[in-house]
C-alpha cells in the first residue's frame, strides 16, 4: 500500500512529508529489536504478541518544508 507521513514543529514553521511504500515487518529479530519495556500492558505476550506489528516505511518521495520554502527529493 501507498502511504504519506508527515512531521512538523508548528512553531518552526518546518515539515517533513516522506511518501512511499509501506508492509508489516513480520521478522521476529526485528519485533524483538525494536520491542520496549513497558509495552506488555497492551501486548502481554510480548514481541511475540500477535497484534504487535511493525511497520516497514519505504519512501520513494521527500519533501522538506521550511517557513515558504520547500525542497523535493526522489529516491
Amino acid at each position: 500500500p501507498r502511504v504519506s507521513v508527515y512531521y512538523c514543529k508548528p512553531d518552526e514553521w518546518r515539515g517533513l512529508m516522506l511518501g512511499g511504500e509501506i508492509e508489516i515487518i513480520s521478522d521476529r529479530d526485528i519485533k524483538k529489536t525494536l520491542w520496549q519495556e513497558g509495552w506488555e500492558m497492551y501486548y502481554p505476550e510480548g514481541a511475540d504478541d500477535t497484534d504487535y506489528a511493525v511497520l516497514g516505511l519505504f519512501p520513494k518521495i521527500v519533501n522538506y518544508y521550511h517557513q515558504l520554502d520547500s525542497l523535493k527529493f526522489d529516491l
